[in-house]
């Protein structure tokens, strides 16, 4: 197929082969971007029905709009060729970076596993609200972008419904759910969160639960084999950790969780909870299982950084490889005038690196501030403030009683994902709590001066406070959400920021909608 073009697309290279059809790089030449363009396999064109709807469906998931859903662009049929055109993802499939961390001999992070997971369960619950079923939730369908999206392709492509017994499966057998491998035209919305459960296993076990050289061998596991108990192969996780995998695994889809939301809410809280007490004695390892027990210093994104792309076909205009990271934003907004010292300090300190520490402490030291109602306060003192700059990086956080943000003055990128927002309550535990890693989904970094947050309305036009110069991600939630940890209540007039799980600071509450209440934290 090399050379060929079809419609828009010029096929550059084969870059994946599948059971149902190939994969191919190509260049859409009107628009000058790359895409992957995947084409119905020869074995399925002779079958009108099936080809017909390999078709309709690309151009129903086209219709799709969701950032953890990989875009399709066009589906055609050219001369006997089945084929749809999607955005390119440069970066690495989960199935590559489960491959790395396994070779290393070593476990992915905890938050890594849970900015995947929430992306992927995100894209399930957004496909199913749409009556798709994927069928083949596996790794080599999950994507990560090197700016740090999370995609999950193949929505709804991978079965012909008419069809359907055991020795005809459509799915991947290790992560098949038992009853889409009695009959594959039984797969229900639990049918992916069961293939979402083996894959998170697998995530935080080194090693999926059933292995059988014979593909319906596999299949019989599934139907009929409890899968082992995720300590019996990681013996770190906690026992609410190990409770979420096997609910997920359970044979009843009725008993298993309902959505991928729910999957994710339930992880979450129970790989953030700590243990308590002396670990139980574990039963041996089963036969053949080789314990990855040592969660890796190396994160996803740094393996997807690290992995040399020059190996991938790339055409000429190489900036158009760039996937855009955030949606289309308007202009910066100016900044409203406030307190007068905000704005030359900050500006001092972007230009840290240029004056030198020891002109900046003297530029301070002969540094006034005057409030706004004309007294003049008393100045900065120097040394408090150069060791601030050197021992924190500052973040502020802005919000009323309907909206949150947080906005990044530091120099450099901050790591969202590291950040945890907790309401202190007066009962037991923690009250509501936010994780960054809800941010991390569609963009881990928070660039200098610009904001994430959190929002009862989304409208990019209205709702950005004047000091951001742009959102990079957003969570849009109810008054009721158990997100919502800054606002009053009865048990709480504080919340705390927690940052890798330390506290790093606290931040009063607000009833406040006129007005905005700012709080500034540093962060080590």
């Amino acid at each position: 197929m090399t050379g060929q073009q079809l419609s828009n697309f010029r096929i550059e290279r084969l870059i994946g082969r599948g059971g149902m059809a190939e994969v191919y790089y190509g260049t859409d030449v009107k628009l000058n971007r790359p895409v992957a363009i995947k084409i119905l396999d020869a074995r399925y064109r002779s079958n009108p029905d099936y080809a017909r709807r390999f078709v309709q469906e690309a151009r129903a998931v086209a219709t799709w709009h969701h950032p953890n859903v990989i875009q399709v662009y066009y589906a055609d049929d050219d001369h006997g060729l089945y084929y749809f055109a999607m955005e390119f993802i440069d970066g690495l499939d989960l199935a590559e970076l489960l491959r790395q961390y396994q070779s290393d001999g070593e476990l992915m992070p905890h938050e890594d596993v849970l900015r995947i997971g929430w992306a992927i369960a995100e894209a399930l619950d957004y496909a199913h609200a749409k009556g798709v079923i994927h069928r083949d939730v596996k790794p080599s369908n999950v994507l990560i972008a090197r700016e740090g999206r999370v995609v999950l392709s193949d929505f709804g492509l991978a079965m012909d419904t008419g069809q359907g017994s055991l020795g005809q499966i459509f799915g991947t057998p290790h992560y098949i759910a038992p009853e889409q491998a009695r009959r594959s035209a039984d797969a229900i919305p639990q049918s992916d969160l069961y293939s979402f459960g083996v894959l998170l296993y697998e995530m935080l076990t080194g090693t999926v639960p059933f292995d059988d050289l014979s593909p319906t061998g596999l299949a019989i596991q599934h139907m009929t084999q409890e899968p082992p108990a995720p300590r019996s192969v990681n013996p770190q996780l906690n026992a609410e950790t190990e409770a979420v995998l096997l609910k997920a695994l359970n044979k009843e889809p009725q008993s298993r969780y309902q959505s991928g939301q729910a999957v994710m809410q339930a992880l979450e809280a129970a790989l953030r909870k700590k243990g308590r007490g002396r670990p139980r004695e574990l039963p041996p390892l089963p036969a053949g299982v080789n314990p990855l027990r040592n969660l890796s210093a190396k994160t996803v994104a740094q393996r997807v950084a690290a992995f040399d792309h020059s190996t991938l076909p790339r055409p000429a205009f190489d900036a158009a490889l760039t996937v855009s990271k955030r949606p289309a934003e308007p202009p910066p907004i100016q900044r409203r005038r406030g307190f007068p010292f905000r704005g030359v300090f900050w500006a001092m300190l972007g230009s840290l690196t240029t004056l030198g520490l020891a002109s900046m402490v003297l530029l301070l030291l002969s540094l006034t501030v005057t409030s706004e109602d004309g007294d003049t306060q008393q100045a900065v003192n120097p040394t408090q403030t150069a060791a601030a700059m050197v021992e924190g990086r500052p973040v502020l956080l802005i919000y009323n009683e309907d909206n949150f943000y947080i906005q990044n003055q530091w120099e450099a990128g901050i790591e969202v994902g590291k950040l945890r927002f907790e309401a202190l309550s007066s009962g037991d535990g923690p009250g509501a709590t936010f994780y960054g890693t809800r941010w991390s989904q569609v963009d881990p970094i928070l660039d200098p001066a610009a904001c994430m947050s959190l929002e009862y309305y989304i409208d990019s036009l209205n709702t950005l406070p004047d000091i951001c110069t742009v959102r990079e991600a957003y969570v849009e939630l109810s008054s009721v959400s158990n997100f919502v940890f800054w606002t009053e209540n009865k048990d709480t007039n504080e919340f705390r920021v927690l940052w890798n799980g330390r506290e790093v600071g606290r931040c009063p509450v607000t009833g406040q909608v006129a007005t905005m209440t700012e709080c500034q934290v540093m962060l080590p």
